[in-house]
Parts: structure tokens; sequence; C-alpha cells
């Protein structure tokens, strides 16, 4: 046969392995890599046991035996992420808050098109020229929560951790907050509406396991994840 039966066309989904860690993207992601030209050909190999796709422990065992060399998909995202520059900087401006001046840069991110923002209190260069060590700065991620950022609503008694955490900043006199957005906010059907939705369904969970005495262990841990997500 001088070509197999059958050849589906498959679809690059943009922005490669670090959007979508599939087998698509990991081929052109690695042809660009090496310099040539964005595409490739997949081809699996057979268990011979069963007849299904093999594994990666048995493809390590295939490689070894023939001497062949192996990239896994996590490989190649952890190349792009260590050698590729994925946010651009698109805005920055001085920011007058309640809590003191903050510089807050803009970062819009080359693979999906989010946009992120970095709020900067205080001189945190780190020239080669200073004789002094420099000092750790405070430092906070935070998620973006339209109903605790804008509208200073409570989790669970506590909140709003953006204010708690800009104030910590301003009294320390120095440190950034990181405000990310999801990865799901700018899709449709996962803005405010949606985030409304979880919240209640978050409260409503709280109430149950408040009532029955920590007994509801999925809605406790639920709330945790949320909990843990504006912590992070």
């Amino acid at each position: 046969f001088r070509r197999p039966g059958h050849i589906f066309p498959l679809r690059y989904r943009q922005g490669g392995v670090i959007v979508r860690p599939g087998h698509t993207e990991a081929a052109v992601d690695l042809a660009r890599a090496s310099g040539s030209y964005p595409a490739g050909v997949l081809c699996e190999i057979v268990d011979r046991s069963d007849g299904s796709m093999a594994r990666t422990p048995l493809l390590m065992q295939f490689a070894k035996q023939h001497g062949l060399k192996v990239v896994t998909i996590a490989d190649l995202i952890r190349h792009r992420l260590r050698h590729e520059q994925l946010l651009q900087q698109v805005a920055a401006t001085q920011l007058q808050t309640r809590h003191g001046s903050f510089t807050a840069y803009c970062f819009r991110s080359l693979v999906d098109g989010a946009e992120h923002a970095a709020l900067v209190a205080g001189g945190l260069s780190s020239s080669s020229h200073s004789q002094q060590q420099p000092q750790p700065a405070l430092a906070r991620v935070q998620m973006q929560q339209h109903l605790m950022d804008a509208f200073g609503a409570l989790h669970r008694g506590q909140g709003p951790f953006l204010d708690q955490a800009m104030a910590a900043i301003a009294a320390a006199g120095s440190g950034v907050v990181l405000y990310v957005q999801g990865h799901s906010s700018s899709r449709p059907g996962k803005g405010l509406a949606a985030e409304l939705q979880s919240f209640a369904r978050s409260q409503e969970a709280c109430e149950i396991s408040s009532s029955s005495g920590g007994g509801a262990t999925d809605a406790a841990s639920s709330s945790d994840a949320l909990e843990g997500a504006n912590r992070a």
C-alpha cells in the first residue's frame, strides 16, 4: 500500500498544548519548535494485547527497545511555558486608591486573549547596582470575582479579599497584587450571571452544612474549594 485507506484531517486549536493538551496540538507545536512547517502526521501505536491505543508506559518500553527519543505532551507544555513569551503588556497607568498609589499594568495572553492586571506598590527594583540585599515583598494572586471585588460580597463571613490585600500591601510599603481573569470567565455563559448562580449555590451549601453540623461533606468540600480559589 502506498497510502493508508483512511486519512482524517485534524484541526489544530489556536494556542496549542497550553490551551488543549492533545496529540494534534502536540504535533504542530513540536514541528514549530523544531523550525519546521507547523503541521504533522499522527500515527498511533497499537497495544497488541487488546488492540487499543498504546499508553505512555508501553510507549516508553517501545522507545527503549528500539532506541527512540520520546517527548511527552507535558514536556512540550513545560518547554513552551519556560521559553515562550505568552503575555504582552498592553496598558499601564497610575491608580490613586483609598489605600494609596498603585501602578497598574495590564497584560494580554497571547494564547487565549484573556487580560490580567498587576497592581504594584512601592519600589520593587532588583537592580544589580544596589548594595542592599533585596527584601521579600508581599504578593497576592487574586482570581477575578465580581461579587466580592466590586460589590463587597462576603463568603462564609469573610472578604472582600482584594481590598484586604491592597490594604496590607499599602501598610507594608511595597508589594504586588496579580488580578487574574479566570479561564472561563470570558466565554459565553460564564460571566456575571454564572458567577451569581455559583455564589448562590455556595451560600446554600454553607447553610446546609451549618444546620447539619458539618455532615454535608460535599457541600463543605465545594465551599472550601471556592474559598481556596479566593485565597490562591
